[in-house]
């Protein structure tokens, strides 16, 4: 009989063989089929990796088929025909169950590989051989012969499979022979796919299916996936007595069945187009009657493939779910219904034997005993949210509530720390930290960072079955449940489907609005809340003082005039830009520590450490200490000042600790013992959290912190107990040697800013270039759907930025879990037709769930940063905005500095190009939207050859003084500041059309007697004192800058303040993004310190900031603006 597949015999035997056997045995031997086609599928795939150009350079650890079919690069070249993607999977997913599961492999598992295996084979003639050969539209069936084969095993498959690893090896040997006509055969191979793709061809897609079709294939692939084989007679359409219609008869979609032969749940199956919710109550009549008849209550799920919702109607209202459970979860979830309350249970006081974390234990209890799935704790750093949480683990699996528990933190330290702990006070609990260690299905106690969990949910598998189903964890704890988190990982959040505990030292009055909205609670009202001061109160913890301390140079940067003859000569020496022939005025207080470090003002930090920090061993040694460095090198420098003032100490004595140190754990370990070094730790992000040493006396603030997270988290490191760290007490009843309150040296006036800012301020994450990219093609597309671009050639155009528009959701990654959670739109938007007319629900849909989802089209990043450049400059040359020239310039730049490698070939093949769009002419004269789109794909591949701008790293040695030094309470300041602000930013949110206050927040000049006026009223010697109460919170702040940081900057003059810098051009696109970021934050919080353009978030598109981003000149003409809109503010 003959074969769908003898198109492929001329070309391609060895892979007709393989696919004509897949097809002889899909009636008669399903199992053997879908490994058939999972091979041939393997080895066409393989074939196309070597001979293909456009592949041959890609590389892979190990190049399975899944490595292989999800590359970037391959999943752009099929995405021509949509679901091509999913066919292939279905094919591979196929072939891995009937090798490793015992299953009955069904006929219509068989049947789905070989149509899909057709269609692919379809495509790699069309694309390789021929395009104009008209080839059947779907696979013909009648040719299939029919009958019964053999009887099938696991063992007879895995026989199989070794014959096939067999044929793989010697098709690898043959392919290997070839290797010296190789480049010859990928030349012709890509001469005939350039042709094939100018012919027209036969039109096809995948086999198309019914909607109910359609609808069963989703939901059998996704109850697959949890392990349902759907083999048995009882497990689709199953029939029930008792329902509410005229024959009492209905008919179950989907029964799951346990291994004793009772229902575990029931499937609601709705058309893909419907609501699930709308199956709601027919669901519940069939768990009736499955009840009635079996004596057990199944739990209840209704889907149309896209959503899926879980009614465990025994314990909690309908909630939606990401997929279904496996059979052991079922059971286990069934089981739990026998669960004691957790109120009931006696907290382990071995454990948390303190009264509060005994009441946030009652606290969260009574929440999930009044079915409640979610929890925050708010408690100060020091007073054992660790323990506490350990304490709940501990009565939830005594209780019958849990067996898996996942321990999520955002530092590989903390998650160690963590695991230590439960080790020690639960020792019998079986744990494995998932980013070091093999994960074992029989651990209940699983210890992940957020990022390492994201990445196993989807490949974590066994026997190709996921192991981090939704249902796999009972409880999920998160440590320092904040914004970031929120923002990052919600994800995680909605795919599995367990209680939340979420933990925080962050004050309660600080904890963001998302957090509270991730726990379901309002603003300000967590679960429990056990602060700092109540803490101190208690004797818990001890109290910071700090000690504010100002130089001159870490206030008003480094200027010329104020140096002596001598240090001019030094500054001249070292700021003297020999190319442009200029010299800065002055080095803004910003950069120092940045890129410019001085070592006086290192030494005055460090003597007053040495000299008025809080000492042990009877005053002769500093007590165990933390710098907060600015940055590696700022760390470097510290130490190496230290060695110079302090040799004495040796080397050990102080010591950086940083993500550039080989074993910078143990570092940490030496630092957390007593009586070992380092004594002085330099830490730059590593030490901020997860710390746990109550030797700690002194704190030094030497950069700037805006995060009110991050700020509390590292005061939080000296707030433990230290009983006799003085001395050996004379009784029992003598504290006097114990730790009564630690030192907190701050410079860089992070107290005065949390004072004016308790929340601190807010910064959106940066998108991701990809995404960024796809934004902004999709606003072209928009754009030139208006008047002035009907024309021929604007419209091919948009079709053609729609095409790339539309690439980009085909190449998702539909495996992925955060893919999944929109999977109806990413199916709806496959379509290409959709993208020719869209509504306004539709453009939002595309913003809000698709574009957060784009991959890279390629691994060349700086081809990406180019794509980016340029989407912006058509976007701008479309709505002519003053953009255009700064971009004009950009890419004259660009390509004037690439003529300088006319040496290299590649460059060389481009010269025509390069000369062209080099001069004013072409920009004059023959500029175009699609003559801009033809230099981005001939020029993108270049990019990557530009040398990078960097920033010339200073060492100085100019005298620098302490200009003021203050001691006081930190908790108390701060208790009375926060409320101060409170009722001061009421009255000027409520007195905003006042004319001074408008100015302000129009970056507009007030005047001496215009602020003056102004305070006169605000402060009404009452509700919102005087301006002395104003001055001794807040220090000399000018109260401008106070009130513009309430009010914000009106968005378009934050622009206009940078428009001149804007448009002198030669930007490049992570440049403009940077500004962009700059104005963002203005509009949102009036003022920008300086210090902060070298902090995250500007740290996002160099690890340096805005000195690695910009040379000097355009740094100093960043910073001056930036002092110009201060300026504005202080009269």
């Amino acid at each position: 009989m003959e074969s769908n597949f003898n198109f492929l015999e001329n070309k391609f035997v060895e892979y007709y063989k393989l696919a004509a056997e897949a097809e002889k045995n899909m009636f008669s031997m399903p199992r053997t089929s879908v490994i058939y086609a999972r091979l041939t599928l393997e080895e066409l795939i393989k074939w196309i990796y070597t001979y293909d150009p456009s592949l041959s350079a890609c590389t892979f650890e190990k190049p399975t088929l899944e490595a292989m079919m999800y590359h970037p690069t391959f999943k752009q070249l099929i995405a021509t025909v949509p679901g091509m993607i999913d066919g292939l999977t279905a094919i591979r997913k196929n072939g891995n169950q009937a090798i490793h599961n015992k299953n009955e492999v069904l006929l219509r598992y068989a049947h789905n590989s070989v149509n899909n295996l057709y269609e692919f084979a379809k495509w790699v003639y069309y694309t390789y051989v021929d395009s104009a050969v008209k080839l059947p539209l779907s696979l013909d069936s009648s040719r299939i012969p029919r009958g019964t084969g053999a009887e099938e095993s696991i063992a007879s498959a895995k026989a199989l499979q070794s014959r096939l690893d067999q044929i793989k090896a010697d098709a690898e040997k043959t392919i290997q022979q070839k290797d010296d006509e190789l480049e010859k055969l990928r030349a012709e191979i890509a001469r005939i796919k350039a042709e094939n793709q100018t012919k027209p061809v036969e039109a096809f897609t995948l086999n198309p299916h019914t909607e109910a079709e359609t609808r069963h294939v989703l939901i059998d692939v996704m109850l697959r996936e949890a392990g349902w084989s759907l083999n048995g007679d009882n497990d689709t359409e199953y029939q029930v007595q008792g329902m509410p219609n005229k024959t009492g008869i209905g008919y179950v979609d989907y029964v799951l069945w346990g291994d004793n032969g009772l229902p575990l749940a029931v499937v609601e199956a709705k058309n893909s187009i419907h609501d699930p919710r709308k199956g709601q109550q027919q669901a519940k009549l069939y768990a009736d009657c499955l009840e009635n008849h079996f004596g057990r209550r199944p739990l209840i799920f209704y889907t149309c493939g896209y959503d899926t919702w879980i009614w465990d109607d025994k314990q909690y209202p309908p909630r939606k779910v990401s997929g279904f459970y496996t059979k052991d979860e079922l059971e286990w979830t069934i089981t739990k219904h026998n669960h004691k309350k957790l109120s009931d249970t006696k907290v382990n006081k071995e454990i948390a034997g303190r009264y509060y974390q005994e009441e946030a234990l009652k606290r969260v209890a009574a929440t999930f005993d009044d079915k409640h799935r979610k929890a925050l704790l708010v408690m100060a750093t020091g007073t054992g949210k660790t323990r506490t949480a350990i304490a709940f683990v501990d009565m939830m699996m005594n209780q019958g509530w849990a067996r898996r528990i996942l321990f999520l933190a955002d530092r590989n330290a903390l998650v160690i720390q963590a695991k230590n702990n439960f080790v020690k006070l639960m020792p019998n609990l079986s744990c494995a930290d998932i980013t070091k260690e093999k994960e074992n299905i029989a651990n209940r106690m699983i210890f992940s960072t957020y990022p390492t969990i994201v990445n196993k949910i989807d490949s974590e598998k066994i026997n190709d079955l996921l192991v981090y189903s939704p249902g796999h964890f009972d409880l999920i704890i998160i440590d320092e449940a904040h914004r970031s988190i929120y923002q990052k990982y919600q994800s995680i959040f909605q795919y599995f489907d367990a209680l939340l505990l979420g933990l925080t030292a962050t004050p309660k009055s600080d904890v963001d609005k998302n957090t509270y909205e991730l726990f379901d609670l309002e603003n300000h009202n967590p679960t429990y809340s056990y602060e700092l001061d109540k803490a101190v109160e208690d004797k818990f913890l001890v109290p910071p003082k700090k000690v504010v301390v100002t130089t001159k140079f870490l206030r008003e940067g480094i200027k010329y005039n104020d140096l002596s003859e001598e240090e001019k000569a030094e500054y001249e020496d070292k700021f003297w830009d020999e190319t442009t022939d200029t010299m800065p005025e002055e080095i803004d207080s910003s950069e120092l520590n940045q890129f410019v470090f001085n070592d006086h003002t290192v030494d005055l930090v460090l003597n007053q450490l040495m000299t008025d920090g809080l000492k042990v061993e009877g005053g002769d040694k500093i007590g165990k200490t933390i710098i907060f460095a600015k940055n590696h090198r700022h760390a470097l420098h510290i130490q190496e000042r230290f060695y110079k003032l302090y040799p004495k100490f040796g080397g050990d004595f102080i010591q950086v600790i940083d993500n550039y140190q080989a074993y910078a754990q143990s570092l940490i370990d030496n630092f957390s013992l007593a009586n070992k070094n380092p004594q002085i730790a330099i830490s730059v992000d590593m030490l901020d959290t997860g710390i746990d040493v109550p030797e700690i006396l002194n704190l030094v603030f030497f950069k700037v912190v805006r995060s009110s997270v991050k700020f509390w988290q590292m005061i939080g490191r000296g707030t433990r107990l230290c009983p006799g760290i003085f001395g050996i007490p004379e009784n029992e009843e003598d504290k006097s040697q114990d730790k009564k309150y630690f030192l907190i040296f701050d410079y860089c006036g992070n107290f005065e800013f949390f004072g004016v800012n308790p929340d601190g301020f807010e910064v959106k994450l940066p998108k991701s270039v990809s995404q960024r990219i796809m934004e902004t093609r999709f606003k072209i597309a928009l754009a030139l759907e208006g008047k002035g671009f009907e024309d021929e050639q604007h419209q091919s155009l948009r079709s053609k930025i729609l095409d790339m528009v539309h690439q980009a959701v085909l190449r998702l990654n539909r495996n992925s879990f955060v893919v999944k959670a929109v999977l109806r739109e990413v199916d709806e938007f496959c379509k290409r037709e959709r993208w020719n007319s869209l509504s306004k629900d539709d453009i939002v849909i595309i913003f809000n769930k698709l574009t957060p989802l784009a991959e890279p089209d390629d691994a060349d990043e700086d081809a990406r940063r180019f794509d980016l450049l340029v989407a912006n400059f058509m976007l701008s040359a479309i709505e002519a905005a003053p953009d255009v020239y700064r971009y004009t310039t950009q890419v004259k730049s660009i390509s004037k500095s690439l003529l300088k490698k006319t040496n290299l070939p590649v460059v060389k093949r481009k010269e025509n190009t390069l000369k062209t769009i080099s001069t004013d002419n072409y920009w004059m004269d023959s500029f175009s939207l699609a003559g801009l789109e033809n230099i981005r794909v001939e020029i993108r591949d270049l990019i990557r050859l530009l040398e990078k701008e960097k920033r010339r790293i200073v060492y100085s040695n100019f005298e620098d003084e302490i200009t003021t030094s203050t001691v006081s309470d930190a908790l108390s300041t701060y208790t009375i500041s926060e409320n101060y602000k409170q009722r001061v930013e009421k009255y000027i949110r409520e007195n905003t059309n006042n004319p001074v206050i408008q100015k302000l927040k129009q970056n507009i000049p007030i005047s001496h007697s215009e602020l003056q006026a102004l305070g006169n009223i605000l402060f009404d010697g009452k509700e919102r004192g005087t301006k002395e109460d104003f001055v001794k919170l807040h220090g000399q702040q000018p109260l401008g800058k106070f009130i513009r940081s309430i009010v914000g900057m009106d968005t378009n003059a934050a622009k206009e303040a940078f428009g001149e810098f804007l448009t002198a051009g030669n930007l490049s696109a992570d440049q403009i993004r940077f500004i962009d970021m700059i104005i963002d934050y203005l509009t949102k919080n009036g003022v920008i310190d300086a210090e902060m353009l070298f902090e995250e978030p500007f740290t996002t598109f160099h690890t340096e900031g805005i000195a690695g981003l910009f040379d000097e000149e355009k740094t100093t003409r960043i910073l001056t603006i930036l002092r110009r809109i201060d300026a504005n503010a202080a009269a």
